[in-house]
């Protein structure tokens, strides 16, 4: 039994790691305090800080360093024991479930950073970056999956989708309410827990993915080239659509 305690606290510990890390570190580095020339009013401005790479980096290297350890098996052999029967595609969709929630946050109460518009281009900038980086070191890195299905296992593409957009939500809301902010890691840690529960990543995967993710979303945020705004008459919303039993997200611009 105290292995596998020990084994529970190791996958709580590295999953819940950006909940509780990435906030303190954003909080700290982000948000610098500039004056203004022409009044006495002060403003606040992001700023990027390679500090906000730190948490990321730690993920990579450790998903990186748990691939030749033994942690990866006793974490399967825990699965196979306690979850042998275990399968869903929940979390194909659930990956993206923060994305409902950052075009959201607006029309519930709380203030994002930049406009949909800009919000939408930081998504897919992020989308297209992180699949650039992630498809071909899963191609050529050729992990085995615990299930043995393919050899592309490392790093888990699921989790680096979620992370991505659970970061770019932090940093659009973290100064309007963290807790609302914060809300997209528990469903990117939901997210990797489910693709170990499915036997389709190892933990090094999901760890690396995460890491990887993550700092996708921050690059973007910072360095998007693809950055714009429309005019004030101008209106982007997205409302939730439901047609032969398909869910999905409509987008709609008026212009004057």
């Amino acid at each position: 039994m105290t292995k596998i305690h020990n084994l529970l606290y190791c996958m709580i510990a590295v999953l819940c790691l950006p909940v509780s890390g990435f906030s303190e570190t954003v909080s700290d580095t982000l948000v610098k305090p500039i004056m203004l020339t022409k009044s006495d009013t002060v403003v606040k401005k992001d700023c990027f800080s390679y500090k906000q790479l730190i948490i990321p980096s730690a993920l990579i290297i450790g998903g990186t360093l748990l691939r030749h350890s033994g942690i990866n098996n006793d974490v399967k052999e825990f699965r196979d024991r306690n979850f042998g029967s275990f399968q869903t595609s929940f979390d194909d969709y659930f990956q993206y479930s923060s994305v409902a929630l950052t075009f959201g946050g607006n029309y519930i109460g709380f203030k994002s950073e930049h406009s949909n518009a800009r919000m939408l281009s930081n998504l897919l900038v992020s989308k297209l970056l992180l699949t650039a980086i992630a498809l071909p070191l899963k191609n050529n890195i050729g992990d085995l999956r615990p299930d043995n299905s393919a050899c592309n296992a490392f790093p888990s593409g699921h989790t680096a989708a979620a992370f991505t957009c659970a970061t770019l939500q932090f940093l659009e809301y973290r100064n309007s309410n963290i807790w609302f902010a914060s809300a997209g890691f528990l469903v990117a840690t939901t997210t990797g827990t489910l693709r170990i529960l499915n036997n389709r990543h190892w933990l090094s995967d999901i760890t690396a993915g995460a890491g990887l993710g993550m700092a996708t979303a921050v690059i973007t945020y910072y360095f998007n080239p693809l950055t714009f705004e429309f005019k004030k008459e101008n209106r982007l919303c997205f409302s939730p659509t439901y047609i032969d039993s398909k869910a999905g997200l409509a987008l709609n611009y008026s212009f004057k």
